[in-house]
């Protein structure tokens, strides 16, 4: 089964590259273009920033199936094992934003083509602790039902009840 990416984090990511795009374009047509250039050339760099990150974000997914899970990310996947699932915890999203994570024990961490991964991408994943953890909310809304929920009952019910944690 295949979770996309939820449309509020894509709105919400999206939001965040296009206030960066809207603050750089504002203040460079403010010196030149004035007040009413800088307003529009920051919401141009908004509408621009956001249309640049929708794409590549909507790219991420998960896959959930008999095997285990597979989080594809912008560079690379990770993969793990159904068994390699340690449990449910909760991060911060730009320390803001809560996001649960899936906690995992080992992972696999792959080229979407199949090529090998640069050691220096697979050492920033490790040293960022991102084969050790998913960002299951990014995908799953409630982990307790549908789905997402299903698999996770057949495969591992020792972590379907959903006050379980790592």
């Amino acid at each position: 089964m295949v979770f996309r990416t939820r449309p509020g984090w894509i709105l919400g990511q999206a939001a965040t590259n296009g206030a960066l795009g809207a603050v750089v374009l504002g203040i460079v047509l403010l010196g030149w273009a004035g007040p009413e250039g800088a307003l529009v050339g920051a919401l141009v760099g908004f509408v621009g920033g956001a249309a640049i990150a929708v794409p590549s974000i909507r790219r991420r997914h998960l896959v959930v199936d008999d095997e285990g899970l597979i989080a594809h990310r912008k560079a690379y996947r990770v993969r793990a094992r159904w068994g390699d699932l340690e449990g449910f915890g909760t991060m911060r999203f730009c320390k803001v934003v809560p996001v649960e994570t899936v906690m995992l024990r080992a992972s696999t961490i792959e080229s979407h083509d199949g090529t090998p991964v640069a050691d220096r991408l697979k050492d920033k994943v490790v040293k960022a602790g991102a084969d050790r953890r998913v960002q299951l909310s990014v995908y799953v809304a409630d982990r307790s039902e549908g789905p997402f929920a299903e698999l996770l009952a057949l495969h591992r019910p020792d972590l379907s009840d959903p006050r379980s944690t790592a």
